[in-house]
């Protein structure tokens, strides 16, 4: 394959900055139906019971399907096609999701199937888009990945606002057409970018037939993989429960938890200003260090919530309001910025090239067990200890796990005699 000229390289960097920063941005408008799931499932008359049973059953499939979709997309060495089949399966199911209501047997509702299977294509459908996004970042060179998943943050931010409106005026069924419509029309520009901006190289298409035989579990076998993975794993634990339990945080200090949706909002725009200096962060500290920030960050968080019913926090509360739960919520949407770029850049990074999306989709199966354990021992350590000690306890963990994670490289080298991979390394040690 020819070089690019400079002129080429920099024609080629603003194709795939904009060109993805679109397709992000708009992918996860698509994607905001989730957050109507249980409201839908309300909708069309599911007991409380019935409805935690199905949400369960979504998030299992979430955990099940993320290593099959990974391992279709390294076998068939395209990336950004897979992505599109998934999502326009995804599109298909939330589209119809309302019909799915309607139709009945015997009392049975569709839905009930339906809304489960869509996790089949939706998680998925987000660690693959990462995939691709990261082989076409690789290839332009010097585009933060961060500067372009950011409008994945302003696109939900934006979809929640405007999905609350269509939810008030044209009733829950539409938001899931309206998301449904709206990823019909991502998978058609996702072909069209796919078209101008082919993620492999020539020499990468003509060796196709030479490569190893695709085998993810070989991931299993990188002990450093393996750290990531368990340290997700907690790590979604912990950003669930910042969100997932907040209306007990408001509650506790006697504030209305109706405030809880559009503050996990404002937690979702915090991620841009890490995403956004993402480059400028990558290009000067290690990954690893970066990713310890974050379980710092997080234990401070969880920390703060525990401290609301001491006395000076209590006089703040009367003063300040839903605005100081605003300000503790700001550092958990800043941790999540810079996890988002961090994680999936360490990730990428560990795992071979022929294993870049069985990577990702195992970092979503990680996201999906964190999400439910989060759930089943949330609520029980809350009824248990109550909130304040419930946060207590995953400000403690997380401490624990972010210490460990740190000890682990050590660990690695001297115990288990497994050099530092490049991926832990400082720009000047990848340079040098």
């Amino acid at each position: 394959m020819e070089q690019m000229t400079l002129a080429e390289e920099i024609q080629y960097r603003k194709k795939v900055q904009i060109g993805f920063s679109i397709v992000i941005g708009l992918f996860w408008i698509g994607m905001a139906s989730s957050a109507y799931n249980v409201l839908l499932l309300d909708s069309e008359g599911f007991s409380s019971a019935e409805v935690g049973i199905i949400m369960a059953i979504y998030s299992a499939i979430g955990i099940i399907a993320p290593p099959i979709w990974g391992y279709v997309a390294d076998r068939m060495h395209s990336v950004a096609k897979a992505y599109i089949i998934v999502f326009a399966i995804y599109a298909l199911i939330v589209g119809f999701m309302p019909i799915f209501g309607i139709l009945k047997i015997a009392g049975f509702s569709f839905l009930a199937i339906a809304l489960p299977l869509s996790n089949f294509v939706r998680t998925p459908a987000m660690n693959l888009m990462d995939a691709w996004s990261m082989l076409a970042i690789a290839r332009a060179k010097r585009v933060p990945f961060g500067v372009i998943r950011l409008w994945g943050s302003i696109g939900w931010a934006v979809s929640c606002v405007c999905l609350s409106f269509i939810a008030e005026k044209a009733g829950i069924p539409m938001v899931f057409m309206t998301c449904g419509l709206v990823s019909v029309g991502v998978c058609f520009y996702s072909i069209k970018l796919n078209q101008r901006i082919p993620v492999q190289s020539e020499d990468q298409q003509e060796n196709i037939s030479k490569r190893k035989e695709i085998n993810p579990a070989l991931l299993f076998k990188n002990y450093y993989f393996i750290i990531l993975l368990l340290f997700q794993f907690l790590i979604q634990m912990l950003s669930n429960s910042s969100t997932l339990f907040l209306p007990y945080v408001f509650r506790s200090v006697g504030l209305e938890a109706d405030a809880a949706g559009a503050v996990t909002g404002i937690r979702a725009l915090m991620e841009i200003p890490f995403l956004l200096a993402g480059g400028f962060l990558i290009k000067r500290f290690k990954l690893p260090p970066m990713i310890a920030a974050v379980g710092c960050i997080y234990v401070l968080e969880h920390f703060l919530y525990t401290q609301l019913g001491t006395p000076f926090f209590a006089s703040l509360v009367s003063s300040m309001g839903t605005s100081l739960i605003i300000c503790i919520q700001l550092l958990g949407g800043l941790a999540n910025g810079l996890y988002l770029f961090s994680s999936v850049q360490y990730a990428y990074r560990l795992a071979p090239p022929e294993l870049s999306a069985s990577a990702q989709t195992f970092m979503g199966m990680s996201l999906s067990l964190g999400s439910i354990c989060a759930s089943l021992l949330g609520g029980v350590l809350i009824e248990i200890s109550g909130i304040q000690g419930f946060y207590m306890i995953t400000s403690l963990t997380m401490l624990a796990g972010t210490v460990l994670f740190c000890l682990s490289f050590a660990f690695g080298e001297k115990v288990l005699k497994l050099p530092r991979p490049k991926a832990a390394r400082s720009p000047k040690e990848l340079n040098s």
